[in-house]
C-alpha cells in the first residue's frame, strides 16, 4: 500500500481549485469517480467546467432516490445539455428508474465490467466524514467486509437517506491514484487517524495503487 501524503491547502476554495485542476491535467480518456459533500460537489462542478479533452466520470456512491432529486451526487452535473460532449457520466439508476436499490446496485455493477473499469481507473476522489466515512462505507458496517462484489447497496445507511449505492474498498483501492479530501476543522480528528494508519475507519483503508493523496484545509 502506498502511504499517505498530506497536501495542505489554505482555504476551500484553494482546495476545490487544486484537486480539480490537477485532475483535469490527468490524460485524455480516463476514468475518474467523484465523490459528494460541499467540497465534493464543488470539485465536480470545476472539473467538468476546466476539462478540455475526453473523460469518463464515475460516482463512487450515490443516493437511491428519484433521478432528478437535487439530493443525488450527479445533480451538480445535470441535466446533460450542460456537459461537454467529451465527458461522459456514469450514471446510479434513479429510484423512479428500477424496481429498487439492489438492482440499481447491480446496473452500476455491469456499468463498471462493461469497460472494464478495475484496469482503467485513473482516479477517486473520496470525501472524508466527520465519522471517518468514505462513498458510503460507514465504520463498522458489514460492507467494509466485502470482497468479491465492486458495487453493493446499503440499505441502512446511519446517514440519511438509508438506501445508497456505492463501490466496494476493492474497487476504490485498484485506482492508480485515490485523493482524499478533508476540508474543516471538524475533519480534524479523522485526519490525524488517516495519517496514524488508523484502520478502525473506513478513510484509512483506502490506498492507491501509485498514489495516495489526504488535502486538508482548514
Amino acid at each position: 500500500m502506498t502511504d499517505v501524503r498530506v497536501q495542505e491547502c489554505a482555504d476551500p476554495l484553494a482546495l476545490v481549485e487544486h484537486v480539480a485542476s490537477s485532475a483535469c491535467s490527468l490524460p485524455s480518456d480516463v476514468h475518474i469517480a467523484l465523490t459528494g459533500g460541499r467540497a465534493g460537489t464543488a470539485i465536480t462542478s470545476e472539473i467538468v467546467r476546466q476539462r478540455t479533452t475526453p473523460v469518463q466520470l464515475w460516482f463512487s456512491d450515490e443516493r437511491f432516490v428519484p433521478s432528478h432529486s437535487a439530493e443525488r451526487n450527479d445533480h451538480v452535473v445535470s441535466p446533460a445539455p450542460g456537459i461537454p460532449h467529451f465527458v461522459h457520466i456514469n450514471r446510479v439508476l434513479g429510484s423512479d428508474e428500477c424496481v429498487d436499490v439492489a438492482a440499481a446496485a447491480r446496473d452500476y455493477q455491469a456499468q463498471v465490467e462493461r469497460v472494464a473499469l478495475t484496469r482503467q481507473l485513473e482516479l477517486v476522489i473520496l470525501s472524508i466524514g466527520p465519522d471517518g466515512h468514505i462513498a458510503s462505507l460507514f465504520p463498522g458496517h458489514r460492507l467494509l467486509r466485502e470482497s468479491a462484489a465492486a458495487v453493493v447497496e446499503i440499505t441502512d445507511s446511519p446517514k440519511p437517506p438509508p438506501q445508497r449505492v456505492t463501490w466496494t474498498l476493492p474497487l476504490i483501492n485498484c485506482a492508480k491514484r485515490v485523493w482524499l479530501i478533508a476540508a474543516g476543522t471538524e475533519k480534524d480528528s479523522m485526519v490525524q487517524r488517516v495519517i496514524a494508519g488508523d484502520e478502525s475507519i473506513p478513510a484509512s483503508c483506502v490506498r492507491g495503487q501509485e498514489e495516495t493523496v489526504l488535502y486538508r484545509c482548514p
